[in-house]
């Protein structure tokens, strides 16, 4: 006779959502302000700045963006070492 074990329960974890793109728009600056802004954001790479007649638009992209774009980056780069090239990144780091 066969008997059958119970199965234990499914336990769901909760899969955190992927960071959205995020905007800010700041309006009546100088292009002094700008390079003020631009300077200090340099170390956030990922920041893109847009300037226009005193409205500076500041983006950061998806957080899956910057995932995939890091992960295809370093393919590359382990790719020209296993072959042997000579790479060139005109990233910051």
């Amino acid at each position: 006779m066969s008997t059958l074990s119970p199965i234990a329960p499914l336990v769901l974890q909760p899969v955190p959502l992927p960071v959205g793109e995020r905007r800010i728009v700041l309006r009546q600056l100088t292009w002094q302000d700008y390079l003020t802004i631009r300077d200090t954001l340099r170390e956030r790479r990922n920041a893109h700045l847009t300037y226009d007649r005193g409205i500076l638009e500041i983006t950061m992209p998806l957080e899956i963006h910057e995932f995939a774009a890091e992960l295809i980056g370093r393919l590359i780069y382990f790719l020209a070492v296993e072959l042997g090239l000579k790479i060139k990144s005109m990233r910051l780091f």
